[in-house]
């Protein structure tokens, strides 16, 4: 769809809406004329999450070094494609970049077809991503994109199954934009 085909069809959303019932994708076509996709639900079964510290989401399983597992040394004890949902909420900034790639690895090995990662982490543009010492990595919305297409990084084992479904850039303030990534794993 063209720029000016996306003007008119924003142009005919506009002038039919009704905001009794906005979501963040009707304020978005109405203010930049772009959709952008909803989010996917987290599927049934199991679910990790990465980082968990002492946030721990509904039931899903933590792995942190308080749980006793150490990204930069361990593999994720779970058998291949058992997984259906990972959160990674302020993760894989802590890591350094050839941990965080094989802990993506990590991540696609054990997640079941129509699995869903969301990742949290600050822009790499912002105050948050370089004021704290333990950020290890740096995080754009064109770096698991590039992970994943890049022929330079043809030498991991493959990220080749995961997708990303959409990224948004948010915070409340600039010091703290980060992006939300929601991968799938297809395959």
């Amino acid at each position: 769809m063209g720029k000016f085909d996306q003007a008119l069809e924003a142009n005919r959303f506009a002038a039919n809406y009704d905001a009794e019932d906005m979501t963040i994708q009707d304020w978005f076509m109405l203010a930049w004329a772009r959709q952008i996709p909803e989010l996917l639900p987290m599927p049934e079964g199991q679910h990790l999450n990465l980082g968990a510290g002492n946030r721990q989401i509904g039931l899903s399983k933590p792995l942190d070094l308080e749980h006793g597992w150490d990204a930069a040394s361990s593999l994720f004890p779970f058998n291949d494609e058992t997984i259906s949902g990972i959160w990674a909420h302020g993760f894989f900034e802590h890591l350094a970049p050839h941990v965080a790639i094989s802990t993506l690895e990590e991540c696609e090995r054990v997640l079941e077809k129509g699995g869903v990662l969301n990742i949290v982490v600050p822009h790499a543009l912002t105050e948050n991503a370089v004021e704290e010492l333990e950020h290890f990595s740096q995080w754009h919305e064109a770096t698991i994109p590039n992970l994943i297409k890049n022929p330079y990084y043809e030498h991991m084992r493959s990220l080749n199954n995961l997708r990303v479904h959409t990224t948004f850039i948010m915070g409340v303030v600039w010091r703290n934009l980060a992006l939300f990534t929601q991968l799938v794993k297809y395959g």
